[in-house]
């Protein structure tokens, strides 16, 4: 019985190093041809996402910049399928876009999301003019925080403290929506203006 127990387990590390074997071969080939130019274009090539239908087949071929196509090729002509012509996904853009997450709050990061990038996540939205159009309204949000911070530093803790309890939250990244900043901003604005007149 202990023999089978052993053979066993032999059988399974033999599999798991077939495996890793074959893993580190094909990592290995992969930079020897970049060492030689076959390939290298591929490590320049952002983060792009690929539509497919329900059986995993492509929809549309993504997007190719002019450079990798051969010549006298076009998006349009590639396979007779339609190209996706939103171009790829803006890396920067993104990075800046989920830098505005903890700035924000979840729920007025995500209703941003929704209604300036129709989307839920920023990796999804891959037309740069919704990202850039994203990034100014979280621009805007940023600076409706910080006027809030102004105010709330003006009308002093107990002021303020009395204003959030309307919205139930704990800390202001916990605003429920765009609107919830900006009736809070509001009423901090007339109370400053009632302490100054």
């Amino acid at each position: 019985m202990r023999a089978l127990d052993a053979s066993g387990r032999v059988f399974s590390l033999l599999t798991s190093w077939i495996r890793w074997t074959r893993v580190l071969t094909a990592q290995a080939f992969k930079r020897a041809c970049s060492c030689f130019g076959l390939g290298r274009y591929l490590y320049r090539f952002g983060e792009t996402r690929v539509p497919l239908n329900s059986l995993g087949e492509l929809v549309a071929i993504p997007t190719l910049p002019e450079w990798a196509l051969p010549p006298g090729m076009t998006m349009a002509q590639a396979n007779g399928l339609a190209g996706d012509t939103r171009g790829p996904v803006d890396q920067r853009l993104t990075a800046e876009i989920e830098g505005f997450r903890g700035t924000l709050g979840k729920p007025i990061y995500a209703e941003i999301l929704r209604r300036a990038g129709h989307s839920a996540d920023a990796r999804d939205d891959s037309e740069r003019q919704k990202q850039k159009q994203t990034v100014e309204w979280m621009q805007a949000a940023t600076r409706g925080f910080e006027r809030l911070r102004q105010l709330a530093e003006l009308a002093g803790d107990a002021q303020f403290i009395a204003l959030t309890e309307r919205f139930k939250i704990a800390s202001v990244t916990e605003l429920p929506s765009l609107a919830a900043l900006k009736q809070l901003v509001e009423d901090l604005e007339s109370l400053a203006n009632q302490q100054v007149a």
